[in-house]
Order: C-alpha cells, then structure tokens, then sequence
C-alpha cells in the first residue's frame, strides 16, 4: 500500500503494521522507543549516540554506564535499554551496530541482528512504535546502500516472525538525505513486491477450484457403465449363471425321458383303451 505524505516521507502497511521512511532528527521523534546507535562500552561520544547523549540530558550517559557496570560491554548485534532522559520517548534501545571491515568479519549478519534485537525489545516492552536510524552507517563505515536493505529486510522479518506483536509503527529515521533516499527506494521495492505477489495468489487458487469443478463435472457426467462397472459385471455373471441352470435343467429331463422303459408307456395307453370300451359298453346297454 503506498502513499506519500511529504517529500522525506514514505509509508506503507504490511499485515497492518505501519512502516515509515523518515528524513527527520531522531531525537525529536515521539516514539514509544528510540534506538541509539551505540558502541559497546555505550560511551555517547558522536553521531547519533552523541546527539541523543546531548538532546536526553546526563541522565542517559549516567544510566548508560550504570548499565555497563551491571552487565558488562553489550556485544556487537545486542541492545541495552535506559530512560529517555528528557527525550519524548519512553526508552533509549542502545544497539550496537558492527564497524565495517570490507565484509570480513560478518558485519551483515551482525547489522541484521542488531536491528533485529532493537524491535524484539521493543516488543518485549509491550511498546507500539519505535524508531530507528541507519546503524552503523555513520563513522562505523557501513555502506550505505547495503544498511538500507537490511533495515527493510529487517522489518518484514520481524513482522512475519511476530503476528501478534504490539508494535503498531516500525519508523526508519535518518537526517541525511542519500541515506533516507537509500531506505525509500528499498521499503518501496521490497513491499511493493510484495503486493504483486499477494495479487498474484488469488489467480492461481482460482485455477486450481476451476481444476476441481471440472474433474467434479467430468465424474458425474460417467455413464452407469464408467460409474458402476462392477455392477455391471454382476448382472453379466447372473444372466450367465441363469442360462446354465435352464440347459442343465433341459438335458436332465431328456435324459430321463429316454431312460423311461417303453414297455411301460404302452400299458398305460392300452389300460387307458380298455376303460374306455367299457365306459361305451355301458351306454350302450343302457
């Protein structure tokens, strides 16, 4: 779904999450959450980190060590989370994004799972939006144009991977404008795809029940033969079976027409004869 609401502003809704592209100071986003691109030790010297650092006031720095004295350095690809300071969100995610070493060491998986990190805390949290900017695409030397694909990725995966997440807003913020143009062009190719796909898949589903009203025709237009061929075979065999019960029967009763003595049947005629002559000797003495 697109639409566009100002020149640094790019929107689109996948499985009814909202995700924007925005040219914008991260730190005045109003987000439930705000992803600082930190180090390891969360020391905010620059970039990003420093201007949240400054924006939030000491509190952040202050919670920042404070958390790295409890747990430890945050390993690269992993978060930490403090208070806003005096920031309008309701927490400071600190991820922390790879330093670029031409491809060597990993960094896309470990750009991807920082980003990734971020939204699982947020939803975590129970927080309904979040914002985030290109991490490590600064002084940590990250190419550009590869960051803003992950990030895109990123979204949709997170977003297939928790149907029933809270987060309602996934908002990708960033100050300078090849980058923002970067992310753009990768939200818009990548979810735009995907809406061509989803047009797509209702077409093949109607081809496949017009595959199955068809065979359905096709079976109820069989002749009795094609739908009850046993059946048919049935009567065949009872005729037959008929039919040999008649000519035994026949050859049965010749058989013993001819085994009959003919002695026999010529006494019968001749007592038949006799009763006769005396039934009309009778009348005629009458």
């Amino acid at each position: 779904m697109w639409r566009s609401h100002s020149a640094s502003e790019v929107v689109r809704i996948f499985r009814n999450i909202t995700i924007r592209v925005i040219q914008d100071d991260i730190t005045a986003e109003k987000s439930d959450a705000i992803v600082n691109a930190a180090n390891n030790h969360l020391m905010h010297g620059g970039g990003v980190a420093g201007a949240i650092s400054d924006r939030g006031g000491p509190m952040v720095q202050k919670e920042s060590t404070q958390w790295v004295r409890e747990h430890g350095a945050v390993p690269t690809g992993q978060v930490a989370v403090t208070g806003p300071g005096r920031l309008h969100c309701k927490y400071i995610i600190h991820a922390v994004g790879p330093i670029y070493h031409n491809g060597r060491s990993h960094e896309s998986e470990l750009l991807e799972e920082a980003v990734m990190s971020s939204l699982e805390k947020a939803h975590e949290l129970g927080l309904q939006s979040i914002s985030i900017p290109a991490i490590s695409s600064g002084i940590f030397g990250f190419p550009k144009p590869l960051c803003a694909k992950i990030m895109a990725r990123c979204t949709k995966n997170f977003i297939e991977s928790h149907p029933e997440t809270t987060i309602k807003e996934i908002r990708l913020t960033n100050y300078d404008t090849p980058t923002v143009t970067l992310m753009e062009k990768e939200v818009v190719a990548l979810y735009d795809g995907l809406a061509e796909e989803e047009k797509e898949e209702p077409k093949e589903e109607s081809n496949e029940e017009s595959k199955e009203e068809s065979k359905e025709e096709n079976k109820n237009e069989e002749t009795p033969e094609e739908s009850d061929p046993k059946g048919v075979r049935q009567s065949s065999e009872d005729v037959s079976a008929a039919e040999k019960d008649v000519t035994v029967a026949h050859d049965k009763m010749s058989n013993e027409a001819e085994k009959e003595p003919k002695g026999e049947s010529t006494s019968s005629e001749n007592a038949m004869e006799i009763e006769l002559n005396k039934e009309n000797d009778k009348e005629s003495s009458q």
